[in-house]
């Protein structure tokens, strides 16, 4: 079905808008297809919604987006390369301002800290 969504989206969107629309057609398939599995995904395994989470990410995005816009690269290679950096380096910026993974940091650190101080054992020194 998204499939079938997409070609035809696809199809009748570039024929009035071009490539733009032709990747609004494919998008928009995709996300039909998304939600479609994200709900048949639910019945089979059904996963908490981490609501905070997804709106410090939301956030994070937003203010990235924000930045990009405000400061526009040139129409080149490298105006796009710049942005690029910037979109990332604001990105990480806010993602560790608005704490976005720091449970997850931190359970990696201590499994890193516990896995460092266990001793390391072998067969061979086994009697």
């Amino acid at each position: 079905m998204p499939g079938a969504v997409q070609l035809g989206l696809t199809a009748w969107l570039s024929a009035t808008h071009g490539a733009v629309g032709a990747a609004i057609g494919a998008g928009a398939g995709a996300s039909i297809g998304a939600m479609l599995l994200a709900l048949a995904g639910r019945r089979l395994l059904a996963l908490p919604l981490p609501g905070g989470e997804l709106a410090r990410i939301g956030a994070a995005t937003a203010i990235m987006a924000a930045a990009v816009i405000a400061c526009p690269g040139a129409h080149t290679t490298i105006g796009l390369f710049q942005s690029a950096v910037l979109g990332m380096a604001v990105y990480a910026a806010a993602a560790i301002a608005l704490n976005v993974m720091a449970r997850e940091l931190a359970l990696f650190a201590v499994r890193t800290a516990t896995r460092r101080i266990q001793p390391i054992t072998s067969p061979a020194n086994a009697d």
